[in-house]
């Protein structure tokens, strides 16, 4: 440190610094006559303290008004705020277009085709799985998950695994395979029809139909809705979203509970109790043998499209059990090679 008393005398002279003539010709403005001119130029884009750049976009005679830049949001409050309300049909929807296979509003309107879980082409008629549903509970995915943050979910797969489909490679940790074969049992519509061969009805189909449902799960469609429900143990919010090992929809574990109270228990527990490893077996065998009852009486259920219900006639009507309740699980054009496969897995040698 400079000791303070220092006579001056005793300074060392300080040259003044100064940058060498090919950088001092270098300057943009090179006399007080161009800096003045530049400082007029650029008087109409000084902002005044209370000012901020957007109000440059805003016309002369637009009054200015106050925006709250940050908002607490309360889940709990009666009324949604306007920020999380659905906008009008001809607003882009920007949240939306952040969030992955959610399509904004101009591809919901064009959608015709339905999704499926193979890249292959699908016929348009299938109407059990249309755009349009997809669309709207993708929109309302959306929303839900501005709104409760439970409903924001990842799963990370097993080293080297899939980050799109984490559970595949753990199928089997989402299966109670115990559990799987007292369902066969459990409802007389599908004992009756439980063996093998040709007319019977697989003894591991409700198990290959868990397994093909975990090997399909989807992190950017199916982990924020199971996020939630295993959180609280119940789902609050659209009534067609699917979840649980067996990705049933939640009006059809409510219908399947009130139609078999003594195996599935209370309506008011029926997410609760389907979302069970142990009890979602259960689900399975009441969905086929719900089905099998509208085959044998010629009752279609609310659940199953027109359509639909006649390929799983055809099916059964020629002995084809199995390809008849994996169509009604699920109508996806691939969902029967999806769920042989998963049956010849379970089935295979070395299989454990």
């Amino acid at each position: 440190m400079l000791d303070k008393q220092k006579d001056q005398g005793d300074r060392q002279e300080v040259t003044e610094a100064k940058a060498a003539p090919e950088v001092q010709r270098s300057g943009v403005i090179g006399d007080t006559g161009n800096q003045a001119r530049w400082n007029r130029a650029q008087q109409a884009h000084y902002l005044g303290q209370d000012e901020s750049a957007t109000d440059l976009f805003h016309e002369p005679s637009q009054k200015k008004q106050g925006v709250q830049k940050f908002e607490l949001f309360d889940s709990e409050a009666e009324e949604t705020p306007a920020t999380f309300q659905k906008p009008a049909a001809d607003q882009v929807l920007i949240a939306s277009n952040k969030t992955p296979n959610v399509p904004n509003l101009e591809q919901m309107q064009a959608y015709q085709n339905i999704q499926s879980d193979s890249e292959e082409s699908q016929p348009d008629a299938i109407v059990a799985r249309d755009w349009g549903a997809t669309a709207k509970k993708g929109w309302d995915r959306t929303v839900q998950s501005v709104q409760h943050h439970d409903l924001i979910g990842w799963e990370n797969p097993p080293e080297g695994g899939d980050v799109i489909y984490p559970r595949r490679r753990r199928e089997d940790d989402f299966i109670d395979y115990d559990a799987c074969s007292k369902a066969n049992k459990a409802f007389v519509e599908l004992a009756k029809y439980i063996g093998d061969g040709p007319g019977k009805v697989d003894p591991d189909l409700i198990a290959a139909t868990i397994r093909n449902e975990q090997f399909y799960f989807d992190n950017t469609k199916d982990a924020g809705p199971e996020n939630y429900v295993q959180k609280h143990r119940n789902w609050p919010f659209n009534r067609d979203e699917s979840v649980g090992p067996a990705q049933i929809q939640v009006q059809n574990m409510e219908h399947l509970a009130k139609t078999y109270p003594k195996q599935l228990g209370l309506v008011a527990d029926a997410v609760r109790n389907a979302i069970d490893i142990q009890h979602a077996p259960d689900f399975v065998g009441a969905y086929f043998a719900d089905v099998i009852q509208g085959i044998e009486t010629k009752q279609k259920p609310d659940y199953i499209s027109e359509k639909i219900w006649k390929q799983i006639n055809d099916h059964w009507q020629k002995g084809q059990r199995n390809e008849a309740l994996i169509i009604a699980y699920n109508p996806d054009p691939n969902q029967i090679n999806h769920v042989f496969t998963q049956l010849d897995n379970i089935k295979a040698p070395d299989w454990d």
